[in-house]
Order: C-alpha cells, then structure tokens, then sequence
C-alpha cells in the first residue's frame, strides 16, 4: 500500500501585486511573508521609463517632419549648398532612429 503524501509546507508567496490577492493570502496564510513576483515588480518600476521614452519619441518625430519635402525640393540641385543641406537632412533623419536615414 502506498504511502499517504506528505502535504508541502508553503514558506512565502510570491504574488503580482494585487491587493486584493494580498489580503487573501494573509488572510488565509497568516505570518505567511509574500512578496511581489520579480517580473512583475520590474516590468511596472519600467514602465515610467518606457512612457517617456515614448513621448520623446513622438516629440522629435514631430519635430523633423519637414525634412523629406525639403530633401524632395533639392533633388534637382545639386551645388554645394544643397548637398550640405541634404548632409542636414540626413543626419537629422539618422539621429531619429537607426534606420530612418536610409533610403528605400
């Protein structure tokens, strides 16, 4: 006949930040220590981050969308002005994003 299993011992809980959840947990565990779940405490102490990052994003995209016509104007010149202009062009559209300065 097999032996009956042990039941585990619960030593914290690891929860992703509801109150609600907390307060059961506590409720049903008391002096049960939890804490919040690592990836859930890290992906919201990011989110700040993220949103700004975002919102600048958008700022400079609005600040730069001049250049395609003004770069679609000077495609007919081609003296040393409007080459160092369209280098201006470029390198603003570079600084946007990585990939945003190639042609396609």
């Amino acid at each position: 006949m097999p032996r009956p299993r042990r039941a585990s011992r619960t030593r914290h809980a690891s929860l992703r930040g509801e109150e609600t959840i907390g307060s059961a947990v506590a409720f049903v565990f008391p002096g049960l220590p939890h804490q919040r779940c690592q990836f859930h405490y890290l992906k919201d102490a990011t989110e700040p981050l993220y949103e700004a990052d975002r919102h600048a994003k958008t700022q400079l995209k609005k600040g730069v969308r001049g250049v395609r016509p003004l770069e679609r104007a000077l495609e007919e010149r081609s003296d040393p002005e409007a080459e160092a202009i369209r280098g201006y062009c470029l390198a603003v559209l570079s600084a946007r994003s990585p990939t945003m300065g190639e042609r396609r």
